[in-house]
């Protein structure tokens, strides 16, 4: 009799042990694709960061070249100081804000 209650637990013991880790993976799958998530947001935002630097570039130019100041304006207001005068290349010097 002690010996099928003994293997009547370690059933019992192994059930319960297996129903966790599948709880357990299942919420590691979830955790992953959350990851996953988040790093291809992180990768998008890199990407886009580096248009805004060409568009921000370009317009620095182009307000540079053509003496505008509605886009010196423009820049100002986001933080960009917009190139010198003398149209020199280089990236705009972003200011902190």
């Amino acid at each position: 009799m002690p010996f099928s209650r003994l293997c009547a637990a370690a059933a019992g013991l192994a059930l319960t042990m297996t129903i966790v880790a599948v709880g357990i993976s299942a919420a590691n799958r979830s955790l992953t694709r959350e990851a996953a998530a988040r790093q291809r947001l992180i990768n998008q935002a890199v990407m886009w960061s580096e248009i805004h630097l060409g568009l921000a570039n370009s317009l620095s130019a182009v307000a540079s070249r053509d003496n505008d100041a509605r886009i010196r304006k423009l820049l100002e207001e986001h933080g960009v100081a917009p190139r010198a005068e003398s149209g020199k290349a280089g990236a705009p010097a972003t200011t902190p804000k």
